[in-house]
């Protein structure tokens, strides 16, 4: 194999870890500098490089994932976007909430999807790491924590929150509605009024929750 690096192993084992689940110190993560798409041709011969036993079925799975994820980034990041800069912030941002890259990325690309104006790309990434940074605070699951996206998605396609949007919000993952209404300086029954006269639209809770980023971060501890 090519000679390499120690730092460039780290940074690729970096990219790898939302796939294979490797335990890689987070601040080599955040050193990060190869782009996504680079992982499909460089996967088989590090993992030789360093030992790990994979089948090439599995190998090729692993690219693929990749090569998939870069695609959707891609498409939603637009013509004219810097790529490179984009796919290294979601990564980083993946990596900062414990979340596998090929769920962050879709949680990303859908949230900017459902609607662009108040979730550019960049902004989205931003977001899906603070709410799941909260699910995991909350000690939810997995899934619950992908309830709590398909809720907001709901609501930002839709541009607002309605009375049952809460409702089913506070039933499910309760954490989502107060620390919202913490980033409102208010309370779940202010959050209730608000959606009652429509003011409780996707860029308000947006607002909240950038506005909680210290608060969720103390949680997490």
């Amino acid at each position: 194999f090519p000679t390499r690096r120690s730092s460039d192993l780290r940074l690729t084992l970096g990219e790898l870890s939302n796939v294979v689940r490797f335990n890689v110190n987070q601040g080599d993560v955040a050193k990060v500098n190869n782009t996504i798409k680079s992982i499909g041709s460089t996967a088989k011969k590090l993992l030789g490089a360093i030992g790990i036993g994979f089948s090439l079925k599995q190998l090729n799975a692993i690219a693929e994932e990749f090569d998939g994820i870069g695609d959707r980034i891609s498409y939603a990041a637009g013509e004219g976007a810097n790529l490179e800069e984009v796919q290294k912030k979601i990564l980083n941002s993946a990596n900062a909430s414990r979340t596998a890259m090929g769920t962050f990325a879709n949680e990303v690309t859908s949230l900017k999807q459902a609607n662009a104006n108040v979730f550019p790309l960049e902004e989205a990434a931003v977001f899906v790491e603070y709410v799941n940074k909260l699910g995991k605070a909350a000690g939810y699951s997995d899934s619950e924590i992908s309830t709590m996206q398909n809720s907001i998605q709901r609501v930002v396609a839709t541009g607002e929150a309605a009375t049952a949007d809460l409702t089913r919000m506070l039933r499910q993952t309760p954490a989502l509605v107060e620390q919202i209404a913490k980033g409102l300086n208010t309370d779940v029954e202010g959050l209730q009024k608000m959606a009652k006269e429509g003011e409780l639209t996707a860029e308000t809770i947006k607002q909240a929750m950038m506005n909680s980023t210290g608060d969720i971060v103390f949680q997490c501890g």
